[in-house]
């Protein structure tokens, strides 16, 4: 009913990555973290803390996926974003 850009789907988004990380599901935290952080973006726009929270996120995810990388990088934007 609110679409699948709306802010309330960005943070079911972000609690069931949340849950899937918790359970080692990490590819798919990651997915749904991803989404959650697309949404947010454009709902927000880049400087929101949302986004940040949500970068976080991702990057802990990405760490413990082993890619390392992906987590630097999201952490770095994390913390030029909050």
């Amino acid at each position: 009913a609110l679409g699948e850009n709306h802010g309330r789907v960005a943070m079911v988004a972000n609690n069931l990555a949340i849950a899937y990380r918790d359970q080692k599901k990490l590819d798919e935290a990651a997915a749904l973290m991803q989404r959650s952080l697309a949404i947010r973006e454009a709902v927000n726009g880049p400087d929101h803390l949302d986004v940040a929270l949500a970068l976080g996120s991702l990057a802990g995810i990405e760490r413990a996926r082993g890619r390392y990388t992906e987590a630097e990088t999201a952490g770095l934007r994390a913390i030029a974003e909050a």
